[in-house]
């Protein structure tokens, strides 16, 4: 069933709207399949660099670390930029019986990102602030 054209309150008929193009179609759809992806990675980073974000990378970053240690891994916080550099803060490695292996003030890595792209990634700067290493010698003089 057709629509009827309305008289409007000034005399003027309306004008049925023309159909949109193919072309603008197509333009449109593939804008927002691009734009879609872009807008979730910004919403990702974004919560990445919040705090709670922050807390479940340390979280993520400590089990990690723990798996290949014999005892326990604690990082106070991390500290990290998109294309920046990454800082752990109040790093604890303790043994089986709890006793402190090594520690850190902080750890800070700056890696060469272009390098990330290639087979041999590269750090630019490293620094250990505060390290302590507990070492101890058991009866057969082995640390």
């Amino acid at each position: 069933m057709a629509r009827s054209k309305r008289a409007r309150g000034d005399g003027k008929r309306r004008t049925a709207a023309r159909p949109r193009s193919r072309g603008r179609r197509i333009a449109r759809i593939a804008g927002i399949v691009l734009l879609v992806p872009v807008v979730l990675i910004l919403i990702v980073l974004a919560a990445l660099h919040s705090g709670p974000g922050q807390r479940f990378v340390r979280d993520k970053v400590q089990s990690r670390l723990a798996e290949r240690v014999n005892g326990t891994v604690t990082i106070g916080a991390i500290d990290f930029a998109l294309f920046g550099g990454l800082a752990l803060r109040k790093v604890a490695i303790r043994d089986e019986a709890g006793a402190d292996v090594i520690t850190l003030e902080g750890l800070e890595v700056e890696p060469d990102w272009s390098s990330l792209t290639g087979d041999s990634p590269t750090v630019d700067r490293l620094a250990l602030v505060g390290l302590r290493l507990h070492l101890a010698q058991d009866a057969d003089g082995k640390l």
